[in-house]
């Protein structure tokens, strides 16, 4: 979409932004596989393109409406985002993974920013929405601290993990890591095990998604 219509302005550089979905549907108990979660990771390939911006939200959804009712907190974001983006500012955004190593029966993650810039904001110190997974790839909630510069990751359950996630589901719950900005690690996965949603296609045979797709090409029209 974003090559369509960059094609379509005449400008293969056209500055695109978009709102990562929010936290949304009751808590998870379990970490196991949600639509929602492949859904922000589909919507992450964009940022393969040159000139996309993300804006991460998974931290002020609403899980009993999808559109969440925060929208000032949305917009500040976006702005923040758009004036790196587009008009060459250098404000921090929220941290993202860049790599991780297990060593032993634990998994140490590296982030973009030093962790010395984050903030746990929980009194016992750890951090929420990590969970690991050993060759099964059956995942288990992990207990996570800041330790020497790095995310340290275990759980007694998993004597040899192979793959983390964090905040990996429609609604992680209520997250507790940040940078000094306010900003919420970004959802990550370092696994590529086949999801839920792998190889599902739609069809304009089904009639919500040919009604749905109509009102959208309206929309379109209109704005454009």
């Amino acid at each position: 979409m974003i090559v369509d219509w960059r094609g379509h302005f005449g400008d293969v550089e056209l500055p695109f932004l978009y709102v990562q979905l929010p936290n949304y549907l009751r808590e998870a108990s379990e970490p196991v596989d949600q639509s929602w979660s492949e859904m922000r990771m589909a919507q992450d390939q964009a940022l393969k393109l040159l000139h996309v911006g993300r804006v991460v939200t998974i931290d002020i959804g609403d899980a009993d409406d999808i559109h969440p009712k925060n929208k000032v907190e949305v917009g500040r974001r976006s702005a923040i985002v758009a004036l790196n983006l587009t008009y060459g500012r250098h404000f921090i955004l929220s941290p993202i993974y860049k790599n991780h190593r297990v060593e032993d029966h634990r998994i140490f993650v590296s982030i973009d920013q030093a962790v010395e810039d984050l903030v746990v904001r929980d009194k016992y110190g750890y951090i929420r929405g990590f969970a690991i997974a050993g060759a099964d790839q059956k995942f288990y909630w992990a207990k996570a601290t800041i330790s020497n510069g790095e995310i340290e990751v275990f759980c007694e359950e998993v004597e040899k993990p192979v793959a983390i996630r964090y905040a990996w589901s429609s609604n992680p719950g209520t997250l507790n890591l940040f940078n000094k900005e306010g900003w919420p690690l970004a959802p990550f996965q370092t696994d590529n095990w086949k999801g839920i949603t792998e190889g599902n296609r739609y069809h304009s045979k089904d009639a919500h998604f040919e009604k749905y797709h109509y009102f959208y090409f309206c929309f379109s029209l209109n704005v454009m």
